[in-house]
């Protein structure tokens, strides 16, 4: 009988069916993140941060960079995996209200071009106004992955095809010239959904795919895992010891690792050797918020309760926080340059109220909706 490292901790029927809590924990420390990221970077943008930005800078690289945007998608991924609601329909209208939403929450940043327009630092007759309005961020990407699932839940293409498919379409975006499209900056934006032209896009659709679906094998796999604090002792190691070696080699090979994450065009794209290294670090976070959220249940039994409500309140945290910092550089001034930390953690808990407010709202006008429904016509 062969044994192996994993050997015994997953079973041939699916057993591990309730709530993932780690993967709340993970989507709680990206919330976080991602607010004081994006209040810094944003809310912050026209002032000087000072002597501290070298060292601000590397730590945003590191908070926005292997545990942000790919940690969101992988989690999206996995979550989708255990989701009741995964059908054709259902996920293909919920990926197109994303996409679309995605545009519409381009306006609430605004403010942020007519400041830069009132300094003249931008041709508002032009395309400088416009790109910011239609270039695609993580909410068009949310909502390609949505269709994408939808599509192949459609056409009956089985789980093990939809990695290989990543890998081709990853591969895609590395053979095609990113300056197939010049002097274009508008059709570059909506290409850029898809693939990087002209130095145009962000979570371009062909790059970003492997890690939702990298997310939902993983959680196709821990569907049938029998012991997840087993699985996770190994998981931690030896993702451990790879990212030890990763980062052995790099000098070595010469691999700039902080270069990856520090300017917006080497955060957004996903070359092989950065790919490979998110998703080493991925399985490394992921084991060790799995044993961060045991411990935290048993020291304070209700955060579990806190950490899942601002899971599930993401979509609307997600928007409130925007709302917030798209606005903000109207109010921040040099003088404020030291509050940074300060005003990051208040836009974090606004964010985080009226974020649950707005879920609860929501579901309450679900809720009785629903109710209406059910309720025979007298």
């Amino acid at each position: 009988m062969k044994s192996g490292i994993f050997t015994g901790l997953f079973s041939q029927e699916e057993c591990n069916l309730g709530r993932q809590y780690e993967a709340d924990m993970c989507r709680f420390i990206c919330i976080v993140g991602m607010v004081f990221v994006h209040t810094i970077e944003d809310g912050f943008y026209y002032v000087e941060l000072g002597s501290g930005e070298t060292g601000l800078g590397m730590f945003l690289d590191i908070l926005g960079g292997i545990c942000g945007a790919t940690l969101f998608m992988l989690i999206m991924g996995l979550g989708l995996s255990y989701s009741h609601s995964f059908n054709f329909k259902k996920t293909f209208i919920r990926g197109v209200i994303l996409f679309v939403g995605g545009y519409l929450l381009s306006i609430t940043r605004l403010s942020t071009w007519i400041i830069a327009a009132l300094a003249g630092e931008i041709d508002t007759s032009g395309s400088d106004l416009l790109v910011p309005l239609f270039t695609g961020d993580i909410y068009q990407f949310a909502g390609l992955v949505l269709i994408f699932f939808a599509l192949m839940r459609k056409l009956n293409i089985p789980d093990w095809a939809l990695f290989p498919i990543a890998v081709a379409s990853l591969l895609l975006s590395y053979s095609i010239p990113g300056d197939l499209i010049e002097d274009n900056p508008i059709l570059c934006v909506f290409i850029g959904i898809l693939i990087r032209q002209d130095g145009y896009g962000t979570f371009c659709f062909f790059e970003w795919l492997i890690y939702p679906v990298l997310g939902y094998l993983f959680g196709k796999l821990m569907r049938r895992c029998t012991n997840k604090t087993g699985f996770y002792w190994r998981l931690l190691a030896i993702s451990g010891v790879l990212i030890a070696i990763y980062i052995g080699l790099s000098f070595p090979l010469s691999i700039d690792i902080p270069e990856m994450f520090h300017t917006d065009e080497a955060y957004f794209t996903q070359m092989p050797a950065k790919v490979l290294l998110s998703v080493i670090s991925l399985a490394f976070f992921v084991s060790l918020m799995y044993f961060i959220e045991i411990g935290l249940h048993r020291l304070i039994p209700k955060a579990r309760t806190f950490i899942l409500a601002v899971s599930e309140d993401l979509p609307e945290i997600y928007v409130v926080h925007w709302l917030i910092v798209g606005n903000l550089s109207f109010l921040i001034t040099s003088e404020m340059a030291d509050w940074y930390l300060l005003v990051a953690l208040g836009v974090l808990i606004v964010s985080l109220v009226l974020g649950h407010l707005i879920h609860k709202l929501v579901k309450m006008i679900k809720n009785k909706h629903k109710q209406k429904e059910a309720t025979p016509a007298s």
